[in-house]
């Protein structure tokens, strides 16, 4: 009996690290990856979603732009299908100085400097996006030149 659940164990082992359906559970992923800019300008740090649209059926994905480029990891990539696609991106503006503001616990607050960041893209990229993208299986690639105006 030792010997046959010492044969059976090394199968059982293999089909607990394998899994029945693979690693990632669920409708196939694909890898987005390509470039965005702004008016012939990389962006320099923002986001890239992929929001499934029309029969699309699957999770919201998404990545990190920095330099101008991005990449979606192949596991969480966007499902196949059509998608919406919405760029974000965020710089510092211009420090104002606060006075008598009150603060967290209703008091007056110190005052002091505060800088504001503002979304520069416009709405047509992002909130109220025209943009698209057809997901197919394997590597897709998707450059964004936008444009300020």
């Amino acid at each position: 009996m030792t010997r046959a659940l010492l044969l059976f164990s090394p199968a059982i082992l293999v089909a607990v690290l394998l899994g029945c359906g693979g690693s990632n559970p669920g409708p196939p992923r694909a890898v987005v990856s390509g470039k965005v800019t702004l008016d012939d300008q990389p962006i320099e740090e923002g986001s890239i979603a992929f929001i499934p649209m029309g029969g699309t059926q699957g999770p919201t994905s998404g990545a990190e732009i920095k330099n101008g480029e991005y990449k979606t990891p192949p596991d969480l990539g966007p499902v196949y299908g059509l998608h919406r696609v919405e760029i974000t991106a965020y710089r510092k503006g211009k420090s104002k100085d606060v006075e008598g503001v009150k603060g967290a616990t209703g008091g007056p607050s110190a005052g002091g400097a505060t800088t504001s960041v503002d979304m520069y893209i416009p709405e047509k990229y992002n909130r109220k996006s025209e943009l698209t993208l057809e997901v197919v299986a394997g590597e897709n690639k998707g450059d964004y030149p936008l444009k300020s105006k």
